[in-house]
């Protein structure tokens, strides 16, 4: 029988739901131009999230229609408790871009377009990081460069108080990328590792338990 797991309190130690920022960022960046709604075509998605690369997920049933670049974000949870800060988490952070290679007519040019695409990756996450990094900026207290995109600052305009707090914890400078063979049909993929610190409520939570047999629900609240 299934029996639910009661929410805890919805604060700001609520876990970071940094997946929600990479949506909105594959909507407004131009290579992917994702569209969110639920009644969109596969070939207008360029966001997926995914338990592993190497199971079977919505990207994988749906690439070979697919052109664009994507952000497949990985929903499997990885952490561990902070030995240095007290009832804070260290959380990783795992996501793939895919892009496909450009078609080439002879050995040559394809061995270029395989080089080139794992280039356009690499400038792909980096976009991303500045995007990350501007957010973070704004977390802390900075103002936006003048140039900043209109698109980036309805971003910035929409932040709760819980996300701003979840950017702060990130920690940017010690991201990881790499690339990897390729996948199949002309598609290279990159992974990246992000890691955020992230303070949790580690206390108990009335709710969560039965009751002693005697007492009603009243004595528990």
């Amino acid at each position: 029988m299934y029996v639910a797991i009661p929410s805890r309190p919805q604060t700001k130690e609520t876990m970071f739901r940094l997946d929600l920022l990479l949506e909105k960022w594959t909507t407004i960046y131009r290579p992917t131009h994702h569209n969110p709604c639920a009644s969109a075509k596969p070939d207008e998605k360029a966001y997926f999230t995914i338990d592993r690369f190497d199971l079977q997920n919505e990207w994988q049933r749906t690439f070979n229609v697919l052109s664009k670049p994507a952000l497949l974000y990985v929903t499997t949870i990885e952490a561990q408790l902070a030995k240095d800060k007290p009832r804070f988490v260290l959380y990783e952070r795992n996501l793939y871009l895919v892009c496909k290679q450009r078609p080439s007519r002879s050995p040559q040019t394809d061995e270029e377009g395989k080089h080139q695409a794992k280039i356009d990756l690499d400038d792909m996450c980096l976009d991303l990081l500045a995007y990350l990094f501007t957010l973070q900026d704004v977390a802390n207290g900075r103002l936006l460069p003048r140039d900043t995109p209109q698109a980036i600052r309805d971003i910035v305009d929409a932040l709760t108080d819980d996300e701003k707090q979840g950017l702060k914890g990130l920690r940017l400078d010690d991201t990881q990328w790499w690339s990897a063979p390729e996948y199949k049909n002309g598609w290279w993929v990159l992974g990246v590792e992000l890691e955020s610190l992230e303070p949790r409520r580690l206390c108990v939570l009335p709710e969560r338990y039965i009751a002693a047999q005697g007492s009603s629900s009243e004595d528990s609240d």
